[in-house]
């Protein structure tokens, strides 16, 4: 029910607001307190509770601005690591064999961890020579295993390798159990371990 204000005509009003009733009623607060001759508005409206939800409204409008919202995830920022899964295995080793046979090193190289590979350095010399060994290549694999070790993953593959080198016509074939060993660094799952490394040779 409405309340009844003297001065005022006792009439139903119907109101459909397109804002937030907050934002309405902020709104509504600020041109009061800014005009000193409604200050005789507000003593009348206090008598029925509207002048306190008014100020309500100010305060935690206020302490909205002041706090700010929510704190939301930064753009790009790391999230906690996920567990290693079968998927994770063979998109590692999709990914692997779309830059082998697609003969991108640096997509390669992209797939492992430089920070926390072992003697990075030389394994990154040993891509970069093999790669230009060879001018194109053939992978199979087939996932033998797939696991989580505390923090890391295990992928073990058997893997046929087909390297032809530049200017001969027949390929050198290689066969070997590839263990990888794998590491999230804050978005995706990369390699930090490879063995052995002599199938790059």
């Amino acid at each position: 029910m409405l309340p009844v204000v003297r001065g005022f005509p006792q009439q139903k009003i119907s109101v459909r607001l397109t804002i937030p009733l907050e934002t309405f009623l902020f709104t509504i607060a600020q041109r009061i307190v800014n005009r000193s001759r409604d200050a005789r508005v507000i003593i009348k409206l206090w008598r029925y509770g509207v002048a306190e939800l008014l100020l309500l409204t100010i305060i935690g409008s206020l302490g909205s601005v002041q706090n700010g919202s929510p704190r939301q995830p930064r753009k790009g920022q790391k999230s906690a690591a996920p567990v290693f899964s079968e998927a994770d295995a063979a998109r590692l080793l999709a990914e692997l064999q779309q830059a082998l046979e697609g003969s991108n090193r640096r997509a390669f190289l992209k797939l492992l961890d430089a920070s926390k590979m072992p003697n990075y350095a030389s394994f990154q010399d040993q891509v970069t020579e093999f790669f230009e060994k060879y001018e194109s290549f053939r992978m199979r694999y087939h996932i033998t295993q797939a696991s989580a070790e505390g923090s890391f993953g295990i992928v073990l593959a058997d893997l046929e390798l087909e390297a032809t080198p530049a200017g001969a016509p027949i390929p050198v074939r290689r066969s070997t159990q590839l263990r990888l060993l794998a590491a999230w660094d804050g978005k995706q799952w990369k390699i930090v371990d490879w063995a052995p490394r002599s199938v790059l040779n």
